[in-house]
């Protein structure tokens, strides 16, 4: 039997050979476009597919004057420009709220009710947990509630009181050691938001209001602001209009 040695560089051609042979049998199946065709693909105008084809941007073929180009260099194009929207493609306010944390929201009605806004947020976040609790109570701790809220222990403290006073919320001690769980009246805050009166503050209302407010320093510019103010009968500032007679006698008062 007869052997033949083949050279590597015999091997070599063979394998460019078989090279191109491939792709001659990838570009006889490839989709070819005319520019009409390219244009509708690229949703772009005439004028500016010759500018990509002028500047390099796409590659082409042309045959006297009818010009084609690959799809797959059209898709590679259209890829090479692709922005995920993980990162692009928002409006400012959107991107703004994705840098956004938890949001704390509470109902102005409600601080109204339970008098400030730091028990309003309190109870608001109270509500949420009571919502999405797993028994009959909550358990939060502290610096669970300051984390989510903001609110020191002090707000905390203050507003735990306000609302157990208004029957909101109940407290009381559970496990071991004993930790503070808290139960929440549903039908308590329902009644005391339905009865809340939202009428609109009479102008005498208003008066009252701007009176128990006013800055009485204001007052005691007829005489040495370092003294104390509450000049008047059981050491409360008047907010009526003090008369040049009135003045005289505190600034003899306090001589």
């Amino acid at each position: 039997m007869d052997l033949k040695l083949i050279k590597s560089k015999d091997i070599q051609e063979l394998k460019q050979e078989l090279l191109n042979i491939k792709n001659t049998n990838a570009d006889l199946q490839e989709e070819w476009l005319n520019t009409e065709e390219a244009t509708k693909f690229l949703k772009v105008t005439k004028r500016t597919l010759k500018r990509y084809r002028d500047s390099g941007k796409l590659p082409y073929s042309q045959d006297v004057r009818i010009v084609r180009f690959k799809k797959s260099d059209l898709i590679k194009y259209l890829n090479r420009h692709y922005h995920s929207t993980e990162k692009y493609n928002f409006s400012e306010m959107e991107r703004l709220k994705k840098q956004f944390d938890t949001l704390i929201v509470f109902s102005p009605k409600v601080a109204k009710v339970v008098g400030n806004v730091d028990t309003a947020i309190f109870l608001h976040q109270m509500l949420y947990w009571w919502e999405r609790k797993t028994s009959n109570y909550v358990y939060k701790t502290i610096a669970e509630f300051q984390n989510e809220t903001l609110l020191s222990r002090f707000q905390q403290d203050a507003s735990i009181k306000k609302l157990v006073e208004l029957g909101f919320i109940e407290v009381f001690l559970q496990g071991s050691p004993p930790k503070r769980h808290f139960k929440v009246d549903i039908d308590k805050i329902l009644e005391a938001l339905e009865n809340y009166n939202c009428k609109k503050p009479t102008n005498e209302d208003v008066r009252k209001s701007q009176n128990e407010h006013l800055n009485c320093e204001k007052i005691t510019n007829a005489f040495d602001r370092n003294q104390p103010i509450d000049v008047l009968e059981n050491n409360k500032c008047s907010c009526e209009k003090l008369t040049s007679e009135d003045v005289r006698k505190q600034q003899i008062l306090y001589t």
